[in-house]
């Protein structure tokens, strides 16, 4: 290095810098000390980007910590939405983009007096979103017709699908309704009716004190109703107006038979009404106790013998169902 130093002074002296003082062991110093230096800083650059790395990573793993602990269960949260885009409905127990968790848990209320299930049976829309089910109606023994039913209630619309059925297993009529129309369709004729929904929950029915009319009957205004084909199970306003509410001689017999997997009231009376030309003496009901809707029903003449009987035999609460099932094209194609 100490020649190429002398060949690069011989080479100045031709230059502007001839009268500059060159000296060699300097320039050679300077070289060395400036690498050093360079050095020393790439060391200190080092060691400072490790500290901040560390500090970082404290830091984060600090604040996740920290989110954990107040919230356990978003990683599950995480991994179910992800299943949810992905359309894995095993997993997340899915059904035509619907998930159980829209609906809440149907509350049972203990056990209710006389003035209470009477209430709640003619408010049953209050306490249930879907309901599906299947209901046979017979008289003297005989089937005279079935349903089966799913139904899903919103504020001011309702969703259908009801098979309804009079001698074999092809549904004579089927209700379907989108939430807009109601069809009424035959499979010999299709569509022979169709009709707007105009529906809308309205005010709970208050019974506990009402007046009564001039002619000394209960002043009650029915709640607007879909019509399911099952209307006298899940929306008995009628019957309960006339057997339970404006009729004393009855008594709850057992508050927690259970039925489909939910406590339901047992209850029994005498009165005096007709059907046709059947003279009712006695009935027997069984009633959901959560919702009030109408389970079972005997009814019986002077003799003892079962004039007919409304009887479920499926029943859900607040299951989701698929939204294909209350399009009209489905039955249509």
């Amino acid at each position: 290095m100490e020649n190429e130093f002398k060949q690069l002074k011989k080479a100045l002296d031709h230059t502007i810098f001839k009268d500059v003082d060159f000296n060699h062991q300097k320039a050679i110093q300077d070289i060395i000390y400036s690498e050093q230096r360079n050095k020393k800083r790439s060391k200190m650059t080092f060691w400072r980007n490790i500290v901040a790395s560390t500090v970082v990573l404290a830091v984060c793993t600090v604040l996740f910590i920290s989110y954990f602990q107040t919230n356990p269960n978003f990683l599950t949260k995480s991994l179910e939405e992800n299943i949810t885009i992905s359309g894995n409905s095993k997993d997340m127990d899915k059904l035509g983009g619907k998930t159980t968790e829209e609906y809440p848990d149907i509350q049972d209320p203990g056990p209710l007096t006389k003035e209470e299930l009477i209430e709640r049976m003619m408010n049953t829309m209050d306490y249930f979103h879907t309901v599906e089910g299947k209901l046979l109606y017979s008289k003297f023994s005989k089937n005279e017709y079935k349903v089966n039913y799913q139904l899903e209630l919103k504020e001011d619309q309702y969703l259908l699908n009801s098979d309804i059925t009079y001698n074999d297993d092809i549904p004579d009529r089927t209700l379907i309704s989108n939430g807009d129309k109601l069809y009424h369709i035959t499979p010999e004729t299709g569509v022979f009716s169709t009709e707007n929904v105009t529906y809308r929950k309205g005010d709970k029915i208050r019974t506990i004190g009402i007046k009564q009319n001039i002619d000394g009957e209960a002043a009650l205004n029915k709640r607007n109703r879909p019509y399911t084909g099952a209307d006298q199970s899940l929306f008995p306003f009628e019957f309960v107006q006339s057997y339970l509410y404006e009729n004393n001689n009855w008594t709850i017999v057992s508050q927690d038979k259970e039925m489909f997997g939910y406590h339901t009231i047992v209850v029994e009376g005498s009165i005096s009404r007709r059907i046709g030309e059947d003279l009712v003496s006695s009935f027997k009901l069984w009633i959901n106790r959560p919702t009030g809707v109408l389970l079972k029903r005997e009814r019986y003449n002077p003799e003892g013998k079962i004039i007919d009987t409304l009887e479920t035999t499926t029943f859900s609460l607040n299951t989701p169902i698929e939204d294909e099932v209350f399009q009209y094209n489905r039955i249509a194609q």
